[in-house]
């Protein structure tokens, strides 16, 4: 996939800590690659974004704050709701024909040579599967090389344990509308669960992964939708993994 057909949005509120400092220092400063892209989306889920102002000269970053009107309507909502609308805005971005868009959180940060890793690792999946059917996690909380069934290329493999966390996702065009639309429906019109298990709900069998995370969880202060743990697999090499090399934790593959 060409770079220019990549959309990347990042979500964020204000808190405390503010992370989102690190996360976007850390993002330009692993790939120059970044610097082909149109636009970096900023997706407040609040209309102050004073928080940001300091950023507010860069042409490449688009701020994208509540307007006062949507957030006073949605100032009760629980976090959980707020966060599949928030969800929802990012998926709403424009995606250009055959490409897709990365939705990562404010308290992340990234692999050395990210987006080109990130884009290896989409021509891979999309060549086996002859689809572009499916979701990517960037990110995992949990060690996938442990099982050997797992095993499906030299930079993807099956996320087929329970789904959690949406720290860094990756979704092909039409899959972004179509989440879009679930989570719409069971997330925010009404809250049936949370937004992280209602995407592995719908795309539990078309679920992938980074086996070794291209980004790391940095949030030791949660905005309380849940704790999530560091990648164990984030300070590996980011090497291609053959099926006989698959379970090794060396820090020499």
């Amino acid at each position: 996939m060409d770079v220019t057909k990549l959309v990347l949005a990042i979500m964020t509120v204000d808190r405390d800590p503010q992370y989102v400092h690190q996360t976007l220092a850390s993002l330009f400063a692993a790939d120059p690659l970044i610097h082909e892209m149109s636009s970096i989306h900023l997706m407040i889920d609040a209309s102050d974004a004073d928080y940001l102002r300091d950023y507010r000269h860069h042409q490449r970053l688009s701020f994208h704050p509540l307007r006062q009107a949507e957030q006073d309507r949605i100032a009760d909502w629980s976090r959980h709701r707020r966060f599949c609308r928030n969800y929802v805005r990012c998926l709403s971005l424009p995606i250009p024909e055959g490409g897709g868009i990365c939705v990562c959180e404010d308290d992340v940060v990234f692999r050395d040579m990210f987006v080109q890793r990130l884009l290896t690792t989409v021509d891979e999946l999309e060549s086996h599967t002859e689809a572009s059917d499916y979701c990517l996690a960037l990110f995992t909380d949990c060690d996938l090389e442990q099982d050997a069934s797992f095993y499906r290329g030299l930079y993807f493999c099956s996320y087929a344990w329970s789904f959690r966390g949406t720290q860094c996702m990756y979704y092909p065009r039409g899959v972004a509308e179509d989440i879009r639309g679930y989570l719409q429906e069971h997330g925010v019109d009404r809250t049936d669960d949370c937004g992280d298990l209602l995407i592995g709900k719908l795309y539990a069998d078309r679920m992938y992964a980074s086996p070794r995370s291209l980004v790391n969880h940095i949030g030791d202060v949660s905005t309380g939708l849940g704790g999530m743990p560091p990648s164990p697999t984030f300070h590996r090499p980011y090497v291609p993994i053959s099926r006989d090399q698959w379970g090794s934790a060396s820090e020499s593959i």
